[in-house]
């Protein structure tokens, strides 16, 4: 049996693990979009590569002209990470002194 806490401003706090932290319901659903989200991943990385290579930048990406089988808040979620993860990459190289070479 756990032990009973003290509460926070109405807040309940746990004195033991969960084994999940959302309901089983959205961890299926989660689940379900992961592999839509990860085919957008990889769309998303290539256009902003074609970008690259065609200006020398990559610019906004309005998400309006993407594919349907995601919404457009997952495709601004797949295109912030993807923005994200290349600004981490070439920041890496800079300072190892690498260009970015594509």
């Amino acid at each position: 049996m756990a032990r009973k806490t003290r509460s926070n401003r109405g807040s309940r706090v746990r004195a033991y693990r969960v084994g999940h932290r959302a309901n089983p319901g959205k961890v299926a659903a989660v689940g379900e979009i992961l592999p839509h989200w990860r085919r957008g991943l990889v769309h998303v990385q290539l256009l902003q590569t074609r970008a690259y290579k065609e200006h020398g930048f990559v610019g906004l990406m309005d998400t309006k002209g993407l594919p349907g089988y995601l919404s457009q808040r997952q495709w601004k979620s797949v295109v912030s990470a993807t923005r994200g993860r290349s600004i981490q990459v070439e920041k890496a190289l800079r300072e190892e002194g690498i260009g970015l070479i594509l």
